[in-house]
């Protein structure tokens, strides 16, 4: 990973990979409905769609910066179905594998990559992949905390549909930002990296477990997450200690 690329070149390449991903998971969609002849010209398709695919998600790969960002998570999550269904081909037929294994990946992260890119007109500040940043002079640090929470998360890189405006209450162990680190005994000098790991690993911890505020309020988190979910609780141990210097 680079730091050089800029937010904009990121962005053209996420459109660019998100128009070739639909097209094969449209492609594969086709041939799971087919049979015959018929599947045969849709299999030739998803061969022809993999091949477009291919060498460009490996080129946004080095684009990508260091840092966590939506755009960037978004696409890291495509490299990692394209590496699984790279290897899969490696072992068996085009065919075999359409019509052995389930492909789904490519569908879903064709869809959310909709939803993140869909919405990222609408955003006009340029700084939006910025996931660190350094409290600006009189800022209040917490308010800067979460507002890096909130960049550095992975707004689409999510399996899961996204759910209306109204966020769960913390009655219901769903909390954020410094109120989630302090119910889950995170170390203050382990804060920030505690929220931008969450954020890499939240697809990991299942639906069930955490919830997007579509609209959230000024200096609120975007994303809340379940105190009691075991995974999370294992994530949350390894930031409990200081931080080493």
């Amino acid at each position: 990973m680079v730091d050089s690329s800029t937010p904009g070149e990121l962005l053209d390449v996420a459109r660019r990979v998100h128009a070739l991903v639909d097209h094969l998971a449209r492609c594969i969609l086709d041939s799971d409905r087919t049979s015959g002849v018929e599947n045969e010209e849709n299999t030739e398709r998803v061969q022809t769609a993999w091949n477009e695919l291919r060498p460009v998600i490996i080129e946004a790969g080095q684009l990508l910066p260091s840092a966590s960002s939506p755009i960037a998570d978004w696409i890291l999550e495509v490299a990692r179905v394209a590496r699984w269904f790279d290897g899969e081909l490696r072992t068996r037929s085009l065919s075999g594998l359409l019509f052995g294994v389930n492909c789904e990946g490519f569908q879903r992260v064709a869809q959310t990559g909709r939803k993140l890119l869909d919405q990222w007109p609408a955003n006009d500040d340029p700084f939006a992949f910025v996931d660190d940043a350094e409290p600006t002079e009189g800022a209040d640090a917490s308010a800067n905390d979460e507002t890096v929470e909130q960049l550095a998360a992975p707004t689409a890189a999510a399996s899961a549909e996204v759910t209306n405006s109204v966020a769960p209450d913390s009655s219901a162990g769903y909390l954020g930002g410094d109120a989630l680190a302090d119910a889950l005994g995170i170390h203050t000098t382990r804060r920030k990296a505690f929220l931008r790991q969450l954020g890499r690993e939240r697809l990991s911890l299942g639906d069930d477990c955490w919830h997007e505020v579509l609209d959230p309020r000024p200096n609120s988190p975007r994303f809340l997450y379940r105190v009691d979910s075991p995974k999370l609780c294992e994530i949350a141990a390894r930031y409990k200690t200081p931080k080493t210097t």
